[in-house]
Formats: structure tokens, C-alpha cells, sequence
């Protein structure tokens, strides 16, 4: 596993709180219920979605720099992106001392950086709904 990915994360999480922003919170009381991935359409889960929640973008949408480009578009000068990881098992084959293979699950972890449809030109996207504000917990 990649410890720096980790860290990350941590940071990431860490520069929110320090901002006033509790991001577990924010699933229940951002305009931002589900972030996904424009291209795939595929909700950000985990990790992932406590990231992208409470974000200052009205937006669902998020994609990397090269899929704003593959669109078309462009990601506009001195936006910053947000992290997101993604992870799995692999199988992969593992030789034992005695010359034999042995298959076995290995976890891969990676990191990547996404932006909101928002923080793009000239890449189209569906509008952008509005929401009914949810009442946040004060718990």
C-alpha cells in the first residue's frame, strides 16, 4: 500500500477541519448529495465521497484533467483539484523458495486528482439541478 496515499488523505481531511468544515457532516447537509464522475456517471463512494462533499460547487460532476481535455475542454487557469483514491485486489502470481507459483490477493492502491465541472470550459455536461437545502445536524 502506498503510505503517502494515506497521508494524503489525512491531510486532506485535516486542512477541512481546520477550515470549520466537518466533512462527515456534510453528507447529510450539502447541496452535493452524490458526487460522480462525469465520464463514467459512477458515484464517488467511501473515502471518495466524504472528499468531494461539501465542496463551494454546486455540481454533482467531477472528472480528471485528461477527461476534461478528451471532452474537449479545459480546466481554467489556478484551479486547484481535489484528491480522490481508488483501490483493489489483484491477483498476482508469487514464486515460492521451492520454484512453485502461488496466487495470491494484493491490494493496489492509487490516488488522482479531480475537478468539478465548474472549475472547466467548454466541456459539457448535464445542468445542473437545484437542490432543497436539508436541515443539518447539530449534533
Amino acid at each position: 500500500m502506498n503510505a503517502d496515499t494515506y497521508q494524503m488523505v489525512t491531510d486532506r481531511v485535516i486542512v477541512k477541519l481546520e477550515a470549520g468544515t466537518i466533512p462527515w457532516k456534510h453528507f447529510a447537509s450539502s447541496p452535493l448529495s452524490e458526487p460522480k464522475n462525469l465520464v463514467s456517471k459512477r458515484p464517488y463512494h467511501g473515502i471518495n465521497h466524504l472528499l468531494l462533499t461539501g465542496s463551494k460547487y454546486g455540481s454533482p460532476y467531477w472528472l480528471t484533467y485528461h477527461q476534461a481535455q478528451e471532452l474537449g475542454g479545459h480546466v481554467k487557469k489556478g484551479e486547484k483539484a481535489e484528491l480522490v483514491v481508488f483501490w483493489k485486489f489483484v491477483e498476482v502470481d508469487e514464486k515460492q523458495d521451492d520454484g512453485a507459483t502461488q496466487r495470491k490477493q494484493v491490494p493496489i492502491l492509487r490516488h488522482y486528482y479531480v475537478f468539478n465541472v465548474e472549475q472547466t470550459e467548454g466541456v459539457k455536461h448535464p445542468a445542473i439541478e437545484p437542490t432543497p437545502e436539508r436541515e443539518s445536524s447539530t449534533d
